[in-house]
């Protein structure tokens, strides 16, 4: 698969911030900003916790550029208005793990999950089924990490990277596919270190 491209996604063009959380208005195909369902879970220090139940300062596991272990802070949380006809794509990895986001949602080395196909290679798996689902709920979410690389973990271990690091001109640490194999490596590493 050639990921040699640069992908951006557009910067969201009319924001309000109250309370360290941005909400936007938007419909139809999420190009920008917030690309998660409302119940996607980011593993925190206190297990994996749904997008939406999540607060400003809570520590989750991301990366650093070494790709070694850290606890991250979250310094923002993003809920966007869709449609009732907003659409997810929905991976389905080798071992019967899976992921959802919007189209243009960037996997942990910016390439956008849209553009998976069935046969690519994932977090050392290989891509068993693509799905396009209906998301009828309104409103996706994102967060915004404290740290550079703004990678986070889903159910499954499985790394994303946030939307809302990505703007124009803007440069991020290319990061290959990280792996990791349990939860139990997160807490036994030596690596682990806090963002700030």
């Amino acid at each position: 698969m050639n990921r040699k491209k640069k992908y951006l996604i557009p910067k969201i063009k009319s924001k309000k911030i109250t309370n360290d959380l941005i909400v936007t208005a938007g419909s139809g195909t999420c190009c920008c900003g917030t690309c998660l369902s409302y119940n996607f879970k980011i593993f925190t220090v206190k297990g994996y916790v749904p997008i939406y139940k999540l607060k400003n300062k809570m520590q989750v596991y991301s990366i650093d550029k070494n790709k070694k272990i850290q606890i991250a802070k979250i310094k923002l949380i993003s809920k966007k208005r869709v449609s009732k006809n907003h659409k997810l794509i929905k991976v389905t990895l080798e071992s019967g793990k899976h992921f959802s986001a919007s189209f243009w949602h960037p996997l942990s080395d910016n390439f956008p999950i849209g553009f998976l196909k069935k046969g690519d290679i994932y977090n050392n798996e290989v891509v068993k089924k693509i799905e396009t689902c209906i998301y009828t709920f309104g409103y996706t979410y994102d967060i915004l990490l404290d740290n550079k690389t703004n990678i986070y973990f889903t159910t499954g271990l499985i790394p994303l990277r946030s939307t809302l690091s990505l703007r124009k001109n803007q440069t991020l640490p290319k990061i290959k596919e990280y792996i990791i194999s349990s939860t139990s490596e997160f807490k036994s590493k030596s690596l682990l270190t806090s963002s700030s």
